[in-house]
């Protein structure tokens, strides 16, 4: 690990500083009773007591906003909680990744009632920065309206709650409420008049006898696809030039489409005794996310239109055989004619007997992109004793979550000799994510001599299965056509490997390809973990917790972690907290086993992309060996809490320095792997027999190896550190007869790449890392009701940050500093039914534009996290009984 450096010092003593002058200024403390179930496990210590920050927020506070999808409802009441849009990012498109205080998506760990939950099946592959290579939680599945409250440690937990829980843990209780109930429903659209969203939700409250409840929520919408692109140079060329089959504009770029999205939550709880109970919870929820890819140039696109190797080589043909025949029956006709012009395709595809795929697609295509998803859990659970003596919770917890993926409006190239009949939809597979967990947890109180109150202390043991499966895709999602003898037998070569009969043409679905039987597989891990935690008063002034655990998982090497914190209650109103902490996390199953073909932008052109695990025997081949251990991590936090009559103000410094991160390498050709993995002795004509010989190994391992542009792969990839403050402001105002509430919650952020391979992580990779999230984000929200009248107004501010268009090394953009308004009114009749009215980004605030439009037909830069679709306006009625 690192030293602090003298700047950081300096910006510790200042924190120090205001700690000591804010008493001067403060009033007597305001009493809560906000109970959260993280950060401590003395069930009877409030939020607002703890030696670390935990905000607690109300359901309400969730849904006033204009987003349904929760991640982005969360980015808005969390100080350091960013989530990009991901309008072309693969599969992240279908589960967004989202970061907090600026570490990936899988460094949070997330829990529905107080129990860790399942992961989610996609692993992101082109998000840029800290979120290359994340396997995250979906979000996406949980419906606001389940949601009683949500707890938000932002606060190192690995200790405490185990892997995972680096940048902090968020807690979303569900209502449990044994009466009473919801309807709602909602229509909004973007100023553009596009994306228009419909969403209807509803929550009961019913009785389990006297002793019980059962609360069900469900909720059902949809939300239409938005465009904000502008037509692509090239083309803009075709369409000049007179191709009138050309789409306009080529690549759909904006929100996705996202239909048929259900989501079913239910929470029960039964005493069964004095002081026992079973409680269970449930989900289950679907929906399918549609996307788009991008724009293949129907004389560019390699292994397609066009030879792999050189974007002016000949046209790809079959002859009536159905084999490559390049010179089209000996005519030796470029066909494509002037580079900027097709009109000759068109003329001369059927003018000899041999086909090219320009006859199909005269304008080229676009792939659409996305995934129907499914996500299940189930949890059971006994609980009881005496809070202050022995109480236990013994529980079990499933989940399972499902990507079956799905393409169209594009073609595997090998299924040519199909000429017109070929197939544009594709099922390239599936990918399923199912974890079990088993919990015994314990507490009880001792007292112990000169501690100011009894010694809290929690102890249990955790039992955890992570399962990864790949199911593979059809069979022309994969297919590779293959020599054929008169017998109908394969034809060989030298060695024994099949040889294609059409080696110059892509293979699989063009933009994702399938998953082949050999793919195909379940792989799972078992880890056990016990832990041990004390808390109490050193004095009536000095609250302690110490907290460890230690864990086993399978492969690789136990860990004990621990956590120290503290909080200094200085006067009535003012208090210091601190917590200094280790944690870890191992590689998840999915990024071990994951193997991925997909199409990205990269060098100016489209090329496939080969994702590998790091123990594939390909990547020895290619000379790369790489590291695939835990990440390990230390966090150090000083903060305040203070009470200044109406407002209570939390200031929080954080430092997180991880070693070892788990990410994807950057992208390597393919040919330069092959090249650098020979001996430097070899020259001449052994050098190139040993090249053939090598890429006739790598054919054997990976089938598709000729097709492919370049490779990356799963290591530790660099170490990072991590500061950063939040500040939480609560308090009200008083401009009219009724008080105003008021909400300013605000972060800064810094990340430094320390250490990194040079071998594998490009600079481009470390610039994303450090800078491809906002460092300042803040946010100011005042409510106020007077009469049936209710007003919501929101200013979000987002500050400077940059991204690489289309990833891609020579795009650098600098994404300009936003400030945001919404606003939202209701009036309430009789208690009981509420219309409610709102607008989020009122002056339609635009992202930075894309300098590089012309070349990627995306008119705002790629992934802002403001919404790039602009403003968005809402009408909402809402039923209360």
């Amino acid at each position: 690990m690192h030293e602090f450096e003298p700047q950081r010092l300096l910006l510790l003593g200042a924190i120090t500083a205001s700690l000591a002058i804010a008493p001067a200024y403060a009033a007597e403390e305001e009493e809560t009773e906000e109970v959260t179930v993280i950060g401590t496990r003395n069930l009877e210590r409030s939020a607002a007591d703890l030696a670390v920050p935990v905000d607690v927020v109300d359901g309400e506070s969730i849904i006033s906003q204009g987003s349904t999808r929760m991640d982005q409802m969360i980015s808005t009441v969390v100080p350091s909680f960013n989530v990009g849009q991901q309008p072309l990012s693969d599969a992240a498109t279908i589960v967004r990744p989202a970061n907090m205080r600026g570490l990936a998506a899988d460094s949070t760990l997330v829990l529905i009632n107080g129990k860790r939950r399942h992961r989610g099946s996609v692993i992101t592959f082109l998000a840029a920065g800290n979120n290359q290579g994340a396997h995250a939680v979906d979000l996406e599945s949980i419906p606001a309206i389940a949601v009683g409250h949500m707890e938000v440690l932002r606060d190192g937990a690995s200790a405490q709650y185990g892997s995972d829980a680096i940048a902090g843990v968020i807690n979303f209780a569900l209502k449990d409420a044994p009466d009473g109930g919801s309807i709602e429903a909602r229509y909004g659209k973007y100023y553009q008049g596009d994306g228009e969203n419909i969403i209807v939700s509803a929550n009961k409250g019913l009785p389990l006898t006297d002793q019980g409840f059962l609360n069900l929520s469900a909720e059902y919408s949809t939300s239409k696809p938005t465009v904000r692109a502008v037509q692509r140079g090239d083309a803009a060329k075709l369409t000049a030039a007179g191709n009138t089959a050309v789409r306009n504009p080529v690549i759909e770029w904006g929100a996705p489409d996202i239909d048929d999205n259900y989501k079913l939550f239910a929470n029960a709880g039964i005493e069964v005794g004095e002081s026992t109970e079973v409680y269970s919870f449930g989900s289950y929820a679907e929906r399918t996310v549609d996307g788009t890819f991008y724009f293949r140039n129907p004389n560019s696109r390699g292994g397609v239109f066009v030879t792999h190797t050189d974007t002016a080589s000949d046209v790809l043909f079959i002859d009536a055989d159905g084999a490559q025949d390049l010179d089209c029956t000996g005519s030796n006709l470029d066909v494509r004619g002037d580079a900027n012009v097709d009109n000759t395709v068109k003329t001369a595809v059927g003018t000899f007997d041999c086909y090219s795929l320009h006859q199909k697609f005269p304008g080229g295509f676009t792939p659409r992109f996305g995934a129907d998803v499914e996500d299940s859990s189930f949890a059971l659970g006994l609980r009881g004793g005496e809070q202050g003596e022995l109480t236990y919770d013994a529980s079990f917890v499933w989940g399972e979550h499902e990507s079956d993926f799905f393409i169209y409006r594009t073609v595997n190239p090998q299924l040519i000799y199909l000429k017109n009949d070929i197939p544009t939809h594709y099922d390239p597979g599936t990918y399923i994510e199912t974890d079990y967990t088993f919990n015994l947890d314990f507490t009880t109180e001792f007292e112990l001599s000169g501690m100011a109150s009894p010694v809290h202390m929690g102890f249990g043991l955790e039992y955890r299965k992570e399962q990864f499966e790949i199911e593979a895709g059809e069979e022309n999602s994969w297919y590779i056509h293959y020599q054929t003898d008169a017998n109908g037998d394969y034809v060989l070569d030298n060695t024994g490997k099949r040889i294609p009969l059409l080696p110059s043409f892509g293979v699989g679905s063009n933009g994702f390809v399938g998953f082949r039987p050999e793919d195909a597989g379940k792989h799972s891990r078992v880890s056990s973990a016990a832990y041990l935690d004390f808390e109490t008063n050193l004095n009536e002034d000095l609250l302690a917790q110490v907290a460890f655990r230690h864990e086993n998982p399978d492969d690789y090497d136990s860990r004990t972690d621990g956590k120290f914190a503290f909080r200094y209650q200085a006067n009535d109103t003012m208090a210091v907290r601190s917590s200094f902490s280790t944690g870890f996390r191992v590689p998840t199953v999915g990024q071990e086993n994951i193997r991925n073909t997909t199409t990205a932008f990269s060098n100016n052109r489209l090329t496939d992309r080969l994702t590998l695990p790091a123990k594939h025997p390909a990547l020895s081949t290619l000379g790369l060996a790489p590291r695939l251990e835990e990440e390990e991590a230390q966090s150090f936090a000083l903060g305040g809490v203070f009470n200044f009559g109406e407002w209570d103000v939390t200031l929080d410094y954080y430092h997180i320095e991880v070693d070892d991160r788990i990410a994807q390498s950057s992208e390597k050709n393919l040919n330069d792997l092959l090249d650098d993995s020979l001996d430097d002795s070899l020259t001449g004509t052994d050098r190139t027999t040993a090249l053939t010989a090598k890429r006739n190994e790598l054919n054997n391992l990976v089938p598709e190896a000729a097709t492919i542009g370049e490779v990356v792969y799963f290591l530790n990839a660099y170490d990072t550190r991590t500061e950063g403050v939040d500040i939480v402001a609560t308090g009200q105002v008083n401009p009219f007869d009724t008080p105003t509430d008021v909400l300013f919650v605000a972060n800064w952020t810094q990340t430094e790449v320390s250490r990194h391979n040079p071998d594998a992580i490009k600079y481009k990779r470390i610039h994303q890392v450090e800078r491809g999230v906002p460092k300042v984000r803040a946010t100011l929200t005042a409510t106020h009701t007077s009469g049936p009248w209710s007003f919501m107004g929101r200013t979000r501010f987002y500050g400077t940050h940059i991204e690489y268009s289309t990833d891609s090394d020579a795009r650098l953009v600098d994404i300009n500093e936003r400030v945001l308004f919404d606003l939202e009114v209701g009036y309430n009749w009789n208690d009981d039914f509420e219309f409610i009215a709102g607008v989020e980004n009122i002056f339609n605030s635009e992202p930075t534009r894309n300098p590089y439009a012309a070349d990627t037909g995306l008119e705002f830069v790629e992934n802002p996290v403001i919404d790039g679709s602009g403003g968005f306006y809402y009408v909402k009625a809402r039923y209360l009984f």
